[in-house]
């Protein structure tokens, strides 16, 4: 079994808020205003695991602003300190995620202009790719399950067919020899020869061609 405890979380320039670095006990309250920036805080926690904010997008504006708009020419980053129980072994993982503009000065022009974002990953203070950080994220907590966990919403915006996965996962699985509850149904089990619905469909529509064809 795998429990997993926020320790430590240090935002610089994401959204509203300059620089935070906050401590987290077994139970870590945060309270505060509207606009005052709790939200804030779960996107930054969200944004630095998964690359989306708290409701799940991508496309979502982390840059820090001021009265007079985007702030440029500033890194935004959030590193994220995690203590990890496996079965008794505890382990400590630092994960931080970086987001930095890209400015170059074109030829023949007198001021830089910017040409996109980077994003940089950090495991351990050690750079490393967007695969592997993707992987190592996943070694501490799948994304599904995270929101699945912290999320009361998140289960009735799923597609259905993730849903009746996630149902079946939970409850078990309904065999056919579950639902043959009557002597025509137990013959139809008995057509299926170990095989699924589709593959038996499949092989009555095969042998309804020819048929069809004479």
């Amino acid at each position: 079994m795998k429990v997993v405890k926020i320790e430590r979380m240090r935002i610089e320039n994401f959204k509203g808020v300059r620089s935070l670095e906050m401590d987290f006990g077994n139970v870590t309250e945060i309270r505060g205003r509207n606009a005052t920036g709790k939200t804030t805080v779960a996107d930054a926690f969200t944004w630095c695991l998964f690359g989306k904010d708290s409701t799940g997008r991508t496309a979502f504006n982390l840059k820090t602003i001021d009265e007079k708009g985007v702030i440029h020419k500033i890194d935004h980053s959030v590193e994220v300190v995690l203590s990890i129980d496996t079965d008794g072994k505890m382990e400590q993982k630092t994960l931080k995620r970086l987001l930095k503009e890209d400015w170059v000065k074109p030829r023949g022009k007198a001021e830089p202009v910017m040409q996109g974002n980077t994003t940089q990953y950090f495991v351990n203070e050690l750079e490393v790719k967007a695969t592997q950080y993707a992987a190592e994220v996943c070694s501490v907590i799948d994304e599904q399950m995270f929101r699945l966990v912290t999320s009361p919403t998140h289960f009735p915006t799923m597609d259905w067919k993730q849903q009746r996965e996630m149902l079946v996962r939970m409850a078990g699985s309904v065999s056919y020899a579950d639902v043959a509850f009557d002597s025509d149904m137990r013959k139809v089990l008995a057509q299926l020869d170990g095989s699924d619905m589709a593959t038996f469909k499949e092989r009555i529509a095969n042998q309804k061609k020819p048929i069809k064809a004479e």
